[in-house]
């Protein structure tokens, strides 16, 4: 927990708990933590008490929960899908298995397919437990801004780069280095060949 965090919470002193190792830091150094403070943190339904170490370092977060957290609160994360999923939480629903799986099939209630184009390539899936007319609201509502949905990367020229760019994390004081040819097995070159024609 960041000392900023701390203030804004109006936490009392009375329960803070004087830390006697150092951190690492994200840049290598080791840092000293002010104290210690034991505080309730909510998911859901759920709440355990976490230990904080207060440390007064201009960072971009408000507060770093770890691997304890994850363990007590049973969680799954999921950086390839940016998601997480909490154990237990709902027995009906089972944790990552749907990761892969058509919408249709991910969804907790029934999905209609709402066509958008004539050949049904493009279209909506929208909830079956809305009735017939918050059902068109919807699609209606949604087909009226249709220029903020993009189906290929076509679709989105021009993005600013402020808003999302490709950089490659690479040292410009360095010599490039021209790696060798390599070359493949001739069964290898077929495969690879049919996989991009």
């Amino acid at each position: 927990m960041f000392y900023s965090t701390y203030k804004n919470l109006g936490l009392s002193p009375d329960h803070l708990q004087t830390a006697t190792t150092p951190l690492i830091s994200f840049t290598g150094a080791p840092v000293w933590p002010l104290d210690l403070i034991t505080q309730p943190v909510r998911a859901g339904s759920r709440a355990i008490d976490v230990k904080f170490v207060e440390v007064n370092s201009p960072r971009p977060y408000n507060i770093i929960l770890g691997r304890a957290w994850l363990h007590g609160m049973k969680g799954v994360a999921s950086t390839l899908h940016q998601v997480m999923k909490f154990v237990g939480w709902n027995a009906d629903i089972p944790v990552l298995e749907n990761v892969g799986l058509p919408a249709e099939q991910r969804s907790t209630e029934e999905l209609i397919r709402m066509p958008i184009t004539e050949d049904e390539g493009r279209y909506f899936l929208v909830g079956s437990s809305l009735d017939e007319t918050e059902r068109m609201e919807m699609f209606n509502f949604l087909k009226a801004d249709i220029k903020v949905f993009a189906w290929t990367l076509e679709e989105m020229p021009g993005v600013d780069p402020l808003f999302a760019s490709h950089s490659l994390n690479v040292d410009l004081s360095r010599q490039p280095v021209v790696q060798k040819v390599r070359h493949s097995a001739a069964l290898h070159v077929e495969v690879v060949m049919s996989e991009v024609d």
